[in-house]
């Protein structure tokens, strides 16, 4: 990894992950590193076909950590893009996963995929398999601030894009077109979690994200996403413009009644 750096100005890093089956014997959980039209794989597992193993979260959150970590050591300031196909659009907590660490994401979905949107006969909001949503037939039709599946009603933003390969548009869920792109102040995170007597590993825990990224976070080595910045806000009890440095007045939402630890 130390060969390459990242040339381009928007300093973007562009990892993909996919399933691959080897003559119905073996399946491969496979991370790849974008490099022009070459890949370059950053971290692979070998299962049994079809293993059920090889579809679960601790699986994909180890491996999107790694990657993580692995372009971070080289280039802090790298923005990383994970590229899926349609089978990951379903899984929500990968895609919350990679948006909390601070990365984004691009992954095709299923048309049959639920969304919570307003219907104009019924004139409430209902939910719609995304295929019945309107499209245009030339160009892209973006949806954002949407919600998906009934179960956990996860956020993220559509796009119905035309194909000239398929027969049906393709269905696209991303984040990077709503990502805040800033930091939040190290140096006041810092002080927050000593305040409540929380190691960066306890912080992390309640964060479900790794050690690694509070620390990255307290350097200021890249953006936060709008997920972890509503969650440190709604845990430490204070504004996110506080966080943000946009504000040198600490604000609390709700005065708390003396510093205890974080619940």
């Amino acid at each position: 990894m130390s060969t390459y750096k990242v040339k381009h100005d928007d300093n973007k890093v562009i990892i993909s992950l996919d399933h691959m089956y080897v003559e119905d014997r073996y399946t491969i959980l496979m991370f790849t590193l974008r490099v022009g039209k070459t890949g370059i794989p950053l971290w692979f597992k070998e299962f049994k076909y079809h293993d059920s193993e090889a579809y679960t979260y601790p699986i994909f959150k180890e491996a999107i950590q790694t990657c993580h970590d692995l372009v971070k050591l080289n280039n802090p300031d790298a923005k990383i893009k994970f590229l899926a196909d349609r089978w990951f659009g379903n899984h929500v907590k990968i895609l919350d996963y990679i948006n909390i660490i601070g990365d984004t994401y691009t992954v095709r979905a299923k048309g049959s995929l639920l969304t919570l949107t307003m219907d104009k006969k019924e004139g409430h909001t209902i939910w719609k398999n995304i295929n019945k949503l309107d499209a245009y037939i030339y160009k892209s039709k973006f949806y954002p601030h949407a919600f998906i599946t009934r179960e956990h009603r996860f956020e993220t933003n559509i796009v119905i894009s035309p194909s000239y390969n398929h027969k049906e548009p393709l269905y696209l869920l991303t984040d990077e077109i709503d990502k805040i792109d800033t930091k939040i102040s190290g140096e006041r995170l810092k002080e927050l979690r000593k305040e409540f007597n929380l190691t960066q590993s306890r912080l992390a825990k309640k964060l479900n994200i790794a050690n690694t990224i509070i620390s990255e976070y307290e350097s200021g080595h890249f953006p936060v996403s709008t997920a972890t910045l509503y969650s440190l806000s709604d845990k430490f009890n204070i504004s996110s413009d506080y966080l943000l440095g946009k504000t040198n007045k600490i604000k609390y939402l709700d005065k708390p009644k003396e510093k205890e630890l974080i619940g």
